[in-house]
Formats: C-alpha cells, sequence, structure tokens
C-alpha cells in the first residue's frame, strides 16, 4: 500500500487509489472473503507492470487476456507459464477497464496495484502556460484596470 501511495504522488495528474480496509463496527470482515492472509494469494493478483498476472500460493495460476466472437474481449484462467504481461501503460484503458470487472466472478481473483500509468495533459500546467502567454502578449496588466474596464 505504501509503494501505492507513493506512486499515486508521484503521478503527475490525477491519481486515485481504493483501499480496502475493514471497519471493526460497520463492515468487519466485509474483505476478509479476498484478502484475509489466509486466502489473498489464491483470491486477489497483484498487477506489477512488466510482470506476468500470476497469482496463488505456488504462483501457479495465471490470467490472460482473449478475444472471442461470442464473448468478446475477456479474461480467462490459465496456467502461469500462459499468462500475459502486466503493462499499465498501454493507452488504451480496454485491459484495465476489464480487470476491474474481475471483482464481479467469484472464480477469478480481485486485481490490486497499478491499473492505468499513462502520461497526459496536466490540467495546471495548462493553465499556467495559458496566463505566462497572456503576460507576455499583453503585459502584466492591474486588477484595477480590469476591474474598472466595463
Amino acid at each position: 500500500m505504501t509503494e501505492t501511495i507513493r506512486r499515486a504522488d508521484a503521478h503527475r495528474g490525477t491519481s486515485f487509489v481504493e483501499i480496502l480496509q475493514n471497519c471493526v463496527i460497520f463492515n468487519k470482515d466485509f474483505y476478509s472473503a479476498d484478502v484475509d492472509k489466509k486466502v489473498r494469494p489464491d483470491r486477489t493478483i497483484d498487477l506489477r507492470p512488466g510482470e506476468p498476472l500470476v497469482y496463488g500460493k505456488e504462483k501457479d495460476k495465471g490470467l490472460r487476456f482473449a478475444m472471442s466472437p461470442e464473448e468478446g474481449f475477456t479474461v480467462e484462467r490459465c496456467a502461469a507459464a500462459e499468462a500475459d504481461v502486466w503493462n499499465p501503460s498501454v493507452d488504451s484503458p480496454a485491459s484495465a477497464m476489464l480487470l476491474t470487472s474481475l471483482s464481479e466472478d467469484p472464480d477469478l481473483p480481485l486485481p490490486v496495484g497499478r491499473f492505468r500509468d499513462v502520461p497526459g495533459a496536466v490540467y495546471e500546467t495548462g493553465v499556467n502556460a495559458q496566463v505566462e502567454d497572456a503576460v507576455a502578449t499583453k503585459g502584466a496588466g492591474e486588477l484595477k484596470d480590469l476591474v474598472y474596464a466595463g
């Protein structure tokens, strides 16, 4: 979790971090079926960039992306040796979105980790560039002149 928060903080732009944490009062053991130490290796898959999508106590299970005319783009279980390598930096969000839907299938592991890491335009960089351009072309100006400009 520490590494996830560090990566989110270092990412230029918007980051979203979801933390699965049981509340001892309102939802005690809500996530235990997936994240309890006894079942976590078989119920979750850590999304690590550049590494195969493998999970299980023995790291013997894997996931791969598949395409079929009947079902479209899907994720299927496979042997660890046949697992696809995870790349969160591809432009298309399709594979990340597909992995988010795995939580609906009790036979597939819950993915945790970095789903997307795609550099893009940063809002404040663009706004600051617009301000700098306006000052360079029109001068710094005075707030009083703007207020009384009519």
